[in-house]
């Protein structure tokens, strides 16, 4: 007998109805563009606080993955790493910030770690 693993992913929205992120196993990924997505003042992703609220208390979500496009590469973080580095600030809803320097970075087709800016 065979035992086929399937895989329940759930999409969170924003209040546009636009899907900005996934949790599979449990962890949450999201799609950003630096160009679009990085706020430069702090050099950091933001998550808004909402879905980060659901991800610890109905998911028991364990890792956030961001794939950047610009770049290719993809920043991962676990979720207590995030919320024991994350700065909340209120823009259009409340969003928690956390700094690219707390992130492993990783190159999305190899998946091998690469030396953030500040390293080089």
């Amino acid at each position: 007998m065979e035992i086929i693993r399937v895989m329940q992913t759930k999409n969170f929205y924003n209040k546009k109805l636009q899907r900005i992120g996934w949790l599979r196993d449990k962890k949450f990924r999201k799609v950003v563009s630096k160009k679009k997505h990085l706020f430069k003042l702090m050099d950091a992703w933001g998550i808004e606080k909402y879905i980060v609220t659901d991800l610890t208390d109905r998911y028991s979500c364990e890792q956030i993955r961001i794939k950047e496009i610009d770049e290719n590469v993809i920043y991962v973080i676990s979720l207590n790493d995030f919320l024991t580095n994350a700065v909340e600030r209120n823009f259009e809803t409340p969003q928690l910030f956390c700094s690219r320097k707390f992130f492993k970075k990783l190159d999305a087709k190899t998946w091998k770690t690469l030396p953030l800016e500040s390293d080089s």
